[in-house]
């Protein structure tokens, strides 16, 4: 996978997570790729490739200041933690049957089977 490539993946899981969080609604969320069509593992994988990328910035950074140079500062993309990545797969490939999300202050940590007889 290319940089540019997990870059996209990263920005539309975060703006999956806005989208499942009702704070935007679906068509003003930027969605650049269809995040079905990776697994999981493909999408950590590339966070994990944009976190690499970022590390390699601030390297080359401090670097270049510990030989005198000025230098104008960097700009790094967002990075996600596993779980939020996770949650958003779970949320759009598995769809609730009869569930309701369960919310304790305010974060979604799951879902429970309600059987309604």
């Amino acid at each position: 996978m290319k940089l540019k490539e997990a870059q996209q993946i990263v920005s539309t899981i975060a703006n999956w997570q806005l989208i499942l969080q009702g704070v935007v609604s679906k068509d003003e969320a930027k969605l650049s790729v269809d995040l079905k069509k990776y697994t999981l593992e493909e999408l950590i994988k590339a966070n994990k490739l944009v976190m690499s990328n970022n590390s390699r910035k601030m390297k080359l950074q401090e670097y270049w200041r510990s030989k005198g140079c000025e230098t104008k500062g960097i700009s790094q993309q967002l990075t996600l933690a596993d779980r939020l990545i996770a949650g958003v797969y779970t949320a759009l490939n598995f769809p609730p049957n009869n569930e309701v999300n369960v919310l304790v202050d305010d974060i979604g940590v799951g879902c429970v089977k309600m059987n309604y007889d």
